[in-house]
């Protein structure tokens, strides 16, 4: 009984180191065509396995090994799609300063605009200034600079705002360096058909506590309710000053 469990598992451990060198053949051949890689990686596991074969016939590893092929084609071939042209030191270089002048200009025309609600009618004509007629603004902008132009958190406002995979990608790389203490930079990505991404990051300013900070202490309880009037799914409340709001996305189309 013994010697028959030692021999169940010296031929599950050949049939594993059989599959494992396969593969390894297999990889360091890719370009071949199926077939002809199939025959030639059996044959060159063979060789190195023959001295070790006790009872397993070929005929049922084949399938194991067909089966093996299948399912690690699959990750290959999403990784190939997923590929995308990478962008040269030069172009990273153009799309950062083009990136940093739309979050300039867009920045001091938001800014610019807020302040002057809040001078003309307190917090609470801001939020509606923000409400109505920031939206617009922003995609007046894009239309100015040839690019989409959006601002997203993972603490959202506006359900607009919510991110896409590849902005949450980027938002928690934001959040990641940020609880390490690291400096945040704009980051340019090479997306499919053609699409540059510029993410930048958006730090809490004093003039962002009056409707972002902690409620009771920066926001006051009259004006948080008609946040909630107005954004009734509401999460962007609670920040300091100083800390990771958000961050800009501007996406361009490659020329």
């Amino acid at each position: 009984m013994i010697l028959e469990i030692l021999n169940d598992a010296f031929q599950h451990g050949l049939l594993y180191s059989r599959q494992a060198v396969f593969h390894n053949h297999r990889l360091a051949h890719g370009k071949q065509k199926k077939d002809d890689l199939v025959k030639e990686s059996l044959t060159f596991v063979d060789s190195l396995l023959k001295p070790f074969t006790m009872k397993i016939p070929a005929a049922l590893l084949i399938p194991l090994l067909f089966a093996g092929f299948a399912c690690e084609s699959a990750p290959k071939e999403e990784a190939e799609q997923s590929t995308t042209e990478q962008l040269t030191e030069a172009e990273r270089s153009e799309y950062i300063d083009k990136g940093k002048q739309i979050t300039q200009a867009t920045f001091a025309e938001l800014s610019g605009q807020l302040s002057e609600a809040i001078a003309e009618g307190g917090v609470p004509n801001a939020l509606k200034y923000c409400n109505v007629v920031a939206y617009p603004l922003v995609d007046s902008l894009s239309q100015v600079h040839d690019a989409i132009i959006r601002r997203t958190s993972q603490k959202i406002r506006n359900p607009k705002d919510a991110p896409t995979e590849a902005e949450k990608v980027m938002l928690q790389t934001y959040h990641e360096r940020a609880g390490a203490g690291e400096e945040l930079k704009p980051h340019v990505k090479q997306l499919e058909e053609g699409r540059i991404a510029f993410y930048a990051p958006i730090k809490i300013q004093p003039l962002c506590l009056n409707c972002h900070g902690k409620v009771g202490k920066d926001v006051k309880q009259e004006h948080y309710d008609l946040i909630k009037q107005l954004y009734p799914e509401d999460e962007a409340t609670g920040y300091e000053l100083g800390e990771l709001r958000g961050m800009w996305s501007i996406t361009f189309t490659k020329l």
